[in-house]
């Protein structure tokens, strides 16, 4: 039986892999710089360390008039401007009556993002999710990233549990990926605007309330 069920949070527990895919277009086509929605989709689910803006910086290195520190410093200024947004907004549906369904049935509950752990705790609020993950974890405490399985081996040893035990629900390749690595069962919600290869899960789900079928079947 299944003890735990680990889960990401952008585009997963939220649509803001969409959110941030549009704040990326509007500063580019801001700064008149030509970048495609397919550049920056192969950046979902990554993290900081992949330094995916400056793949971009060099990419498009004739369009930009400025170096790449001051390019840095106005994508972020840019994406100040969007700290405040509520996620609750955007909160997939399901999401709640899903985690709570879980905890009523005794299974453990992580959130596992490469997020920071600052916007994690402010969406976790916004969309009305507080107490209810055991375990919040963030990439940045990590020296290794998804698709290193660091981050998913951390929540097996917090609650003590097997591989066998958990399930992990993603969307990205990175994700995807870290959970294979780490040998837990993942599932993935299914992906139909970015072209993400998720050809590694092990299960698809439309909508994530699909997940109490997987922990159904093994009660």
């Amino acid at each position: 039986m299944k003890k735990a069920v680990f889960f990401d949070f952008d585009g997963v527990i939220c649509d803001s892999e969409m959110l941030h895919v549009q704040i990326a277009l509007d500063f580019y086509k801001k700064e008149n710089i030509h970048v495609s929605p397919e550049e920056i989709y192969r950046s979902i689910g990554g993290n900081r360390r992949m330094n995916n803006l400056l793949k971009v910086y060099n990419d498009h290195i004739d369009e930009i008039p400025y170096d790449y520190d001051t390019f840095r410093e106005r994508k972020s200024i840019h994406r100040e401007k969007y700290k405040d947004f509520n996620y609750g907004t955007i909160v997939f549906k399901n999401v709640k009556k899903t985690l709570c369904t879980l905890k009523d049935k005794g299974i453990k509950l992580a959130l596992a993002s490469s997020s920071s752990m600052p916007y994690l705790l402010k969406n976790i609020k916004d969309c009305d999710l507080e107490g209810i993950f055991d375990y919040v974890i963030s990439g940045d405490m990590f020296k290794q990233s998804k698709p290193h399985p660091e981050i998913y081996n951390t929540c097996l040893d917090y609650f003590g549990i097997s591989p066998k035990e958990a399930l992990i629900v993603e969307d990205s390749p990175y994700g995807i990926e870290a959970g294979v690595n780490a040998n837990v069962e993942v599932i993935a919600i299914k992906d139909y605007r970015f072209g993400l290869d998720q050809s590694k899960a092990n299960y698809y789900v439309d909508d994530i309330i699909e997940v109490l079928n997987y922990i159904e079947k093994d009660e």
